[in-house]
């Protein structure tokens, strides 16, 4: 049997081509074909590239472009597992790199054995994830204090009794995640540290950072009690956490950190719906603005976000009109405010469907979870919907 690994040299530099070439010479295991591009061209020929198992991207100045080829070359079907070798301690490439679908980033000054084995691990893991089979829903304040946290946990708990599916909770705040603490469970600080002490990442390890074990649904919270930046984590470890979770769960509801970094990227990447909780207030209606156009210009399809009132009331000089006339194309949720029994629901860790199953707050967050995550038999146009997508923000 033939185990040698196939890879792809791919650049506009001849020089960064040799370098690559040289840095491969001892790893016996490795076959390197190269491609040295036109000035015009961003991208293998797919035939050629369909027949390799990992590309090798080594950048030049005309970085973005190479990178946003090899994104759409993904989007179209042809995901390839691709390592990018591109300059040290630049977090915008990195980002770039991230978001066009790289199983990992070496620097130009790493070691040949740190680029060695980051081309072994990414053919480990090129089979693509079958993403139909899994379904990430993103909650994101970009204001903050929204009740975020709290409309994750009472949507993934209706979502877990009413379904068969397996669900899972995840708060994806590194430094503060606190999930856990609406189910009265301390969180863990398990693969936080695995992450920043650049541990393998599989199911046993994963299974062992989970509350609310055994229940529905599962728990994972990123929390650390360490002081630590996303921007030092290994992005193959990011990669495989997200593939580890989309092969277990069916639905995977995420309570996102409003900050852009891998771990974000990753998620948002994955994301089959990314909602934005607002509420009634000028300043939230125009940070929420920022926040979706930031999410446009990095690639978000529009038809995948939508926004949340939460905390609403009639009587606010901000209307639902007023957000529906802002935000056109995008659908509008909308929750009740319901201070006393949110309240008292968060203190004692119960579910508000399950101890005011006949209230308004109840009856919406049931709405919106069958508009979120419809039945198959039902029509996914939301009933909430205040008007068709344009895919425009205000």
């Amino acid at each position: 049997m033939n185990n040698e690994l196939r890879i792809m040299l791919v650049s506009h530099s001849s020089s960064a081509l040799n370098k690559l070439e040289s840095a491969l010479e001892d790893a016996t295991d490795i076959v390197s074909t190269r491609t040295l591009l036109n000035e015009e061209d961003y991208y293998p020929k797919v035939s050629d590239a369909l027949t390799t198992d990992v590309i090798v991207v080594a950048l030049s100045d005309t970085w973005e472009s190479m990178l946003s080829a090899f994104a759409e070359n993904n989007k179209n079907g042809n995901r390839i597992a691709t390592v990018v070798v591109g300059p040290d301690n630049e977090p915008q490439i990195i980002k770039y790199a991230l978001r066009a679908g790289a199983s990992d980033y070496v620097g130009e000054s790493d070691d040949k054995g740190v680029f060695i084995d980051a081309i072994k691990n990414a053919a480990i893991n090129k089979s693509p994830v079958n993403d139909s089979a899994s379904d990430f829903t993103l909650f994101v304040t970009p204001k903050g204090g929204a009740g975020n946290s709290t409309l994750v946990v009472n949507l993934a708990h209706i979502l877990s009794e009413r379904s068969d599916t397996s669900v899972l909770a995840m708060d994806l705040d590194i430094q503060y995640g606190n999930l856990p603490l609406f189910y009265n469970e301390k969180p863990s600080t398990r693969l936080a540290n695995a992450l920043m002490n650049d541990e393998p990442i599989d199911s046993t390890m994963l299974s062992t950072c989970m509350s609310h074990a055994g229940k529905k649904p599962a728990v994972l919270a990123t929390y650390s009690d360490q002081v630590v930046s996303s921007w030092e984590l290994n992005p193959q470890q990011v990669s495989d956490l997200f593939t580890l979770l989309a092969a277990q769960y069916s639905h995977v509801l995420v309570d996102l950190p409003r900050s852009i970094d891998p771990l974000t990227f990753y998620a948002l990447e994955r994301a089959n719906k990314i909602c934005v909780i607002v509420q009634q207030t000028l300043s939230d209606m125009r940070i929420a603005n920022q926040y979706i156009r930031l999410l446009l210009d990095q690639g978000i399809a529009s038809d995948s976000i939508c926004i949340i009132i939460n905390r609403h009331e009639k009587r606010n000089t901000i209307r639902q009109q007023d957000y529906a006339l802002a935000f056109q194309g995008f659908d509008i949720f909308v929750i009740p405010n319901d201070y006393k029994r949110v309240n008292f629901a968060t203190d004692n860790t119960v579910a508000l469907v399950d101890r005011w199953k006949s209230a308004q707050i109840s009856k919406s967050l049931m709405e919106v979870s069958n508009q979120l995550w419809p039945h198959q038999s039902e029509s996914k146009q939301s009933m909430f919907s205040l008007a068709k997508h344009s895919g425009k923000a205000a």
